[in-house]
C-alpha cells in the first residue's frame, strides 16, 4: 500500500511486514536516514528516511484474545458492533470495486 501526503510518502508491505517513510525532517525525528535536497526554486530541505520496527504478531489472534478479556471481565470491547460491521462493509465495498466481490453488500449506505 502506498500513501501519500502533502509532505510524505509512507510505503506500506503487509506481507514483508515491512514500512518505508520518506518525509520532511522534523527537529524530533529519531533513528533516520536524513540529507539535504533543494528544491527548484532554490530552497533547501532535509529529507527524512525511516523504516520502523514492526513487531511480529498475530492480528486475529491478538482480536479474538481481547474479545474474549472482554467477554470474561465484562468489559467493552476495543472495537464496537457498530464500527466492526463498518469495517467489513468499506472491506466489500473495496472489494467490490476490484471487481472481486459480486454479492450484495451487508449494509446499505445512505
Amino acid at each position: 500500500m502506498r500513501l501519500f501526503q502533502k509532505d510524505a510518502y509512507i510505503g506500506i508491505d503487509f506481507l514483508a511486514k515491512k514500512t518505508e517513510i520518506i518525509k520532511l525532517k522534523e527537529s524530533g525525528d529519531q533513528n533516520v536516514f536524513a540529507f539535504d535536497l533543494e528544491t527548484s526554486n532554490g530552497v533547501k530541505k532535509t529529507v527524512a528516511i525511516a523504516n520502523p520496527e514492526i513487531k511480529d504478531s498475530n492480528a486475529i489472534l491478538s482480536e479474538l484474545q481481547s474479545f474474549i478479556i472482554a467477554i470474561q471481565e465484562d468489559r467493552t470491547t476495543a472495537v464496537s458492533e457498530i464500527d466492526g460491521m463498518l469495517a467489513i462493509e468499506t472491506a466489500h465495498l473495496i472489494l467490490e470495486k476490484m471487481g472481486q466481490l459480486t454479492d450484495k453488500p451487508l449494509l446499505e449506505m445512505q
